[in-house]
């Protein structure tokens, strides 16, 4: 089974062991829905989730105060592939950019995705030394046939 990260927790919120989760897409209700996640590939019952501010607060099962809710910050939250939502035409998901050839408008390659890191600004593309975000500014188009990014980039 393929696990897709979607968010990750930033720590314990309140006093009954709930855990605040960042999700890479904010506004997913993919979250809100399951009653499954998975922490470090094992499965995690959701026994309540419910949106706060830029965050999402779960409660799972076991986790009944703010110190056993401490062991699990800074670790990605994840699904199974056939949870996520079917794509529109047109659509990808992040984290079928991994691996995808990246080059220049100019047509100099840059070379491939190496990860997608995400972060509250802009996701990033890594691609060998550079961080590229992507945005429109910088990504021009995307190709899932041709497995293409191009961008506008120069090194600084």
């Amino acid at each position: 089974m393929q696990l897709i990260p979607i968010g990750k927790i930033g720590g314990a919120w309140g006093l009954k062991g709930e855990c605040k989760v960042f999700l890479y897409n904010p506004d997913s209700q993919l979250l809100l829905k399951t009653t499954t996640l998975y922490i470090s590939e094992k499965p995690v019952q959701v026994l309540s989730a419910r949106r706060h501010s830029q965050s999402v607060v779960v409660h799972f099962e076991g986790v009944t105060s703010p110190e056993s809710a401490k062991k699990f910050q800074g670790q990605e939250v994840s699904v199974p592939l056939s949870a996520l939502p079917k794509k529109k035409e047109g659509e990808l998901y992040l984290f079928e950019l991994v691996g995808m050839q990246v080059v220049r408008s100019t047509g100099e390659p840059l070379g491939l995705v190496e990860e997608v890191m995400h972060y509250g600004a802009s996701d990033l593309l890594s691609v060998g030394k550079h961080l590229i975000p992507y945005i429109p500014d910088f990504v021009l188009s995307v190709s899932e046939k041709d497995r293409k990014i191009i961008v506008e980039w120069e090194d600084v």
